[in-house]
């Protein structure tokens, strides 16, 4: 990649010279000198100056060159831009696109790259041109297979991220799932219990039943005896016998009574 952006620079050079107005102004020379001397910010302080004061397109041309050699591309481009819409004379336009398209390619605008550099070639054929954009068709390749694995990455981390989802979904469900078999288990087996228990209660009741019932018949027989004997002995209250008063009497058979 280092390689090609070098090559595309010193190709580049061939193109790179400062416009002097047909009449030209001290300044605009002074400005032109400071540049071949590689004194750029000097350049670029004397060409803004010389922007306040005429706007020409050819001023524009030269600061877009400026910008380009500190490798500032994106003011370079606009630069550029500004010096085409103010009306670039036409045998000058072909290094014009043809820088433009150099320097969007060193800023990795490859598309826009390729179409200036196609227009410069239509204008006037020129062989470090149509090298630039051989480069620039190389590496626009090269950026949409990037982009094109970029996306299949992109593609498969979604996928790779839906089925986790998807994975994390169903476990989810199946804890679930498991945690509502055991709430029902868990009901399932306190109903039973409750079942057991009820069933237990109304035995040992049954039972406690059984058991009062035959101490209540007990009870009543206990009372019963009781009040047979007591009437026994009420029909007798009257008599006034005492054991030692009675008599034993022989009956007809030769038995004996009392």
């Amino acid at each position: 990649m280092n390689k090609i952006h070098l090559l595309i620079l010193f190709l580049l050079l061939f193109l790179l010279s400062f416009k002097p107005f047909e009449r030209e102004i001290p300044l605009n020379k002074q400005a032109r000198e400071a540049a071949q001397k590689k004194e750029y910010k000097k350049a670029e302080k004397l060409f803004n100056q010389l922007i306040k004061q005429h706007k020409n397109p050819q001023i524009y041309y030269n600061l877009g060159n400026t910008k380009f050699k500190e490798k500032k591309y994106k003011k370079a481009i606009n630069a550029y831009l500004k010096a085409l819409s103010l009306g670039m004379p036409e045998n000058q336009k072909p290094e014009l696109y043809s820088n433009l398209g150099t320097s969007y390619a060193f800023d990795k605008q490859y598309k826009k790259a390729e179409n200036f550099l196609i227009n410069s070639l239509k204008m006037k054929p020129d062989k470090a041109t149509a090298k630039n954009l051989e480069i620039v068709r190389r590496l626009l390749k090269k950026q949409k297979q990037r982009n094109q694995k970029k996306q299949q990455n992109q593609k498969k981390q979604q996928n790779q991220k839906k089925q986790q989802n998807q994975k994390k979904q169903q476990d989810q469900k199946k804890q679930q799932d498991q945690k509502k078999q055991q709430d029902q288990k868990k009901q399932q087996d306190q109903k039973k219990q409750q079942g057991q228990k009820k069933q237990e209660d109304m035995k040992k009741n049954k039972k406690q039943k059984a058991q009062q019932s035959r101490l209540n018949k007990q009870k009543k027989d206990n009372e019963k005896n009781a009040n047979e004997l007591l009437k026994v002995f009420k029909n007798r209250k009257n008599l006034q016998i005492s054991p030692f008063m009675i008599k034993k009497a022989g009956n007809e058979n030769g038995g004996q009574t009392w």
